[in-house]
């Protein structure tokens, strides 16, 4: 019979010791921060690898109580390590919720205040709106003693992005607003829609009948178009259409980056109907390709945005980073420093 072999005491020894030199680095972190909570960014983090261990130290905690030695137990507790981030964040930002209370008798924290508690309690309103099991009873109840408003300014702000969107369907003819933030002016309307849509198809928390009329009156499209699941929801000759149209308004062969901003589709409908935007733009009987102009923008300009979408994703931009967040063409990366790999490497990237 075959007997599972025991683990060596030398594999057991390195691991302990692996243990120890993450525990002495997170022991500097405490006294030079006076905390445990290392960040857990993805770029350009002196502490990437000590916050990997945290996270490792925390899932084999939860996961795996029994088999977690009592002595590691012990160690971390008494140095403050948390456990679990999303509650210290939660009590950390009440205890200021609070302290605003009893100063001022009231929650509606204003922004030059306290932006970040402004966001906090807009993530709260959203998560109750939207029924989310991370909102527990008893945090709601504790949110209700001190008077939380749950809807504050609901109506003027819905009333706001409905005028906006109004105003987008006049001028591109649709109401399916690109989530994308190289088109900074309507990001937020883009996902103002997207919580229109879900809270339509949320069973316990609908969209009032007066709302889901307005948003009908102006053709608003309930299911989104620009999902990969509905990608064959509209017809080859509908998307055609729609090339068309942007090629009449903007007197030349649309590009992703045109398509993306101004189209109704997603270039991703594009690309999983007919290849590629291409082959997309010869089937709608368009002739020729965009032109781009490599020297319209300096090399700073260039370098500095894709410094810009790397910050922003957390890691070294791909060449389908810069299509979705990017200000620039990735061909004109490829005309100025020849390869995408060089202008990465002249950004200090790589």
């Amino acid at each position: 019979m075959y007997k599972r072999k025991k683990k060596s005491k030398n594999k057991t020894d390195l691991r302990d010791q692996k243990w120890e030199m993450h525990f002495y680095e997170l022991k500097k972190f405490r006294k030079k921060f006076g905390h445990c909570d290392v960040p857990d960014l993805k770029y350009k983090n002196p502490y990437s690898s000590l916050a990997r261990w945290c996270n490792h130290q925390r899932h084999n905690k939860k996961f795996s109580p029994l088999k977690y030695p009592p002595d590691w137990l012990r160690k971390l507790n008494e140095i403050g390590f948390s456990w679990n981030m999303r509650d210290k964040l939660f009590e950390s930002n009440f205890r200021q919720l609070k302290e605003y209370h009893q100063k001022h008798g009231h929650c509606d924290v204003s922004k030059p205040e306290n932006p970040k508690l402004v966001q906090w309690c807009f993530k709260l309103r959203i998560e109750h709106r939207m029924n989310v099991s991370r909102l527990t009873k008893e945090r709601a109840a504790r949110l209700n003693e001190l008077g939380f408003n749950w809807f504050k300014g609901n109506k003027e702000q819905w009333e706001l992005q409905f005028a906006r969107l109004k105003e987008y369907k006049k001028k591109y003819g649709h109401c399916n607003v690109p989530l994308s933030r190289r088109n900074a002016s309507y990001y937020y309307l883009s996902q103002w829609v997207q919580m229109q849509r879900k809270l339509y198809h949320n069973k316990n928390k609908r969209l009032t009948a007066e709302r889901i009329e307005k948003l009908n009156s102006i053709e608003f499209n309930w299911i989104n178009p620009l999902k990969s699941g509905n990608a064959y929801k509209h017809s080859d000759e509908d998307l055609l259409n729609e090339l068309r149209r942007l090629h009449f308004i903007s007197g030349k062969p649309p590009s992703i980056r045109y398509i993306d901003v101004y189209g109704k589709y997603s270039p991703k409908l594009y690309y999983t109907r007919f290849g590629s935007i291409s082959f997309a733009r010869k089937a709608a009987g368009i002739q020729g390709s965009p032109v781009i102009n490599p020297n319209k923008h300096s090399d700073t300009e260039l370098l500095d945005d894709l410094k810009r979408v790397a910050t922003l994703i957390g890691k070294v931009p791909r060449q389908i980073d810069v299509i979705q967040y990017g200000k620039h063409a990735v061909g004109t990366y490829r005309l100025r420093f020849g390869q995408f790999s060089e202008a990465c490497k002249k950004a200090g990237l790589l």
